[in-house]
């Protein structure tokens, strides 16, 4: 009982911490807008400036190079684009969004982050031509990062909205999660622990068996194990939460969400050079 209270305690902390990072990350965006006005609209008085926020980035930039990298974040309608972005001010690091496939094309390093369904992300891609810029990019060996419906959209075909076919680059299916418990939520929402199926240098410095932040009601399921790199447990289900291979990693949780070991995940793509691994 003691242990679990101790458990507890200590997961409604970093819970706490992590909570209050986001919010950190948000409120310095918004000053971060109004600091951006034209000269001669109100704005607030200096002292609620965004430089009285915490530098979160200065931990993360001791002896790195990566803030002068850019970061693009690609834009298909699919929400959650900003938090990715400000995440990676945090790490110092520039990010553009974008929904131009030639801007994509010419990128250095790609996110493809996402939340909503698989149908309607699939018609975005097609109609905005991103669906090829992401083929062709992940075939040039750009480091690539794919996030939670950018994750689920790289197999084959998704069980949602009737059955979707998807990019195809990673075989399998995305099914969704049956839960033999009536009790059991369906999304998975929250904090899960990922066990490591191996080394990469995204996970360097990230404990096996961390917490990451998840919302989702569909789960990737593999046709080959070597790509899978983490696995969570929910719904009866143990499904891969990481899968990558050469250049690319995919998240089905959100590590701009996933506080400081998120970020930790961030500025480990930021830095990674797929063909020295």
């Amino acid at each position: 009982m003691a242990a679990t209270a101790i458990s507890s305690a200590s997961h409604g902390h970093r819970a706490f911490v992590d909570s209050g990072l986001s919010a950190i990350l948000l409120v310095k965006g918004v000053f971060d807008k109004i600091n951006d006005l034209p000269e001669g609209i109100w704005r607030p008085p200096v002292h609620h400036s965004s430089r009285h926020l915490p530098r979160l980035h200065d931990e993360y930039q001791k002896g790195s190079d990566s803030k002068k990298l850019m970061i693009t974040i690609i834009d298909y309608k699919a929400g959650n684009l900003t938090s990715v972005q400000l995440a990676f001010a945090a790490l110092g690091v520039a990010a553009k969004i974008t929904d131009d496939p030639a801007a994509v094309l010419a990128a250095e390093r790609v996110v493809f982050p996402g939340v909503g369904a698989a149908g309607a992300s699939m018609t975005h891609l097609h109609q905005l031509g991103l669906a090829e810029a992401i083929e062709t990019k992940i075939a040039q060996g750009v480091p690539f990062l794919c996030i939670c419906v950018g994750m689920q959209v790289l197999f084959d075909a998704s069980e949602e909205d009737g059955g979707t076919p998807c990019l195809g680059i990673v075989p399998g299916t995305v099914k969704r999660f049956i839960p033999p418990d009536p009790q059991c939520k369906i999304p998975h929402m929250g904090w899960n622990r990922v066990y490591f199926q191996g080394n990469h240098p995204l996970l360097a410095g990230i404990e096996d068996e961390s917490e990451f932040y998840f919302v989702h009601s569909y789960y990737p399921a593999p046709a080959e194990a070597d790509c899978i790199l983490g696995e969570t447990d929910y719904a009866a289900v143990r499904f891969a939460s990481i899968v990558g291979r050469d250049n690319f990693l995919a998240t089905q949780f959100h590590p701009e969400k996933s506080g400081r070991i998120g970020l930790k995940l961030l500025e480990n793509f930021s830095q990674w050079e797929p063909g020295l691994c």
